[in-house]
């Protein structure tokens, strides 16, 4: 089950995974076969990582992985970044998968 579930008015479903750098350190196996198994059923996925976790390294369009810190919590930012993603005509894959929050 997803952190946060969100069901946006273009009839798209938005979830969001938040991964703790304490109970993901060991799981980035099983981060990536759940996000790919909700990305084959359609939606789209939004993965916060604490530093410093590495990426898990997906490349699709439907994915977003965001950089965050538990020393700086900055929820606005994340949402503008998950936003700005969303707004776009095509996601951009061709960027690194794991993106640096803007300044």
């Amino acid at each position: 089950m997803p952190d946060v579930t969100v069901n946006l008015a273009d009839g798209r479903t938005l979830l969001v995974e938040y991964d703790g750098a304490y109970w993901h350190a060991d799981k980035g196996d099983v981060d990536r076969d759940k996000s790919r198994d909700l990305l084959a059923a359609g939606s789209l996925v939004v993965r916060l990582r604490e530093t410093p976790l590495p990426t898990l390294g997906l490349s699709h369009p439907d994915y977003l992985e965001l950089t965050v810190y538990p020393t700086l919590p900055e929820p606005e930012r994340v949402v503008e970044a998950i936003r700005a993603w969303l707004a776009a005509p095509s996601p951009v894959t061709s960027s690194p998968v794991a993106a640096e929050l803007p300044d």
